[in-house]
């Protein structure tokens, strides 16, 4: 039987950035990948990401490889609750970061990790319907639907 030092279940954000970090550090990552849906419909999601999500995109290779107009940089945050002293103002400045978060374009996100995981050494792309090799670890990166996480 075959094997892997990591079998990652879900080629999504997740799942890619997770198995290429993995692969960086020379472990032997296998990632189940579910063929891609096509509809007519536009992907309009975006992910916020924290300064430690940039930080991973960026020794991985796929921050500065993003279409310009896919990030944009968040400043200032206003958060108003139910009541008149329910508010929170945070802004960059007062907290002594160049910016809050980053909000990504989540298919240009998920294109720039595939194209990254096509060249990276220590990686295979399986489809979901192979035979998936036996691993020591396995990731589970499916999403909130998963059949497998339950």
């Amino acid at each position: 039987m075959r094997t892997t030092d990591v079998l990652v279940h879900g080629a999504g954000a997740v799942g890619l950035a997770c198995g290429l970090a993995l692969a960086r550090q020379g472990l032997a990552v296998t990632m189940r990948s579910a063929a891609r849906r096509v509809d007519a419909s536009p992907d309009v999601r975006a992910y916020a990401l924290n300064a430690r999500s940039l930080g991973l995109l960026q020794q991985l290779k796929v921050w500065d490889a993003l279409p310009v107009d896919a990030k944009t940089a968040v400043y200032e945050m206003k958060v108003h609750g139910d009541r008149d002293d329910g508010r929170l103002d945070f802004s960059a400045w007062q907290q002594g970061v160049g910016e809050l978060a980053w909000i990504v374009d989540a298919a240009a996100l998920e294109s720039a990790l595939a194209t990254a995981a096509r060249y990276a050494p220590h990686l295979t792309v399986i489809d979901e319907a192979a035979d998936a090799p036996s691993a020591a670890l396995q990731v589970v990166a499916e999403g909130r639907q998963s059949a497998l996480r339950e």
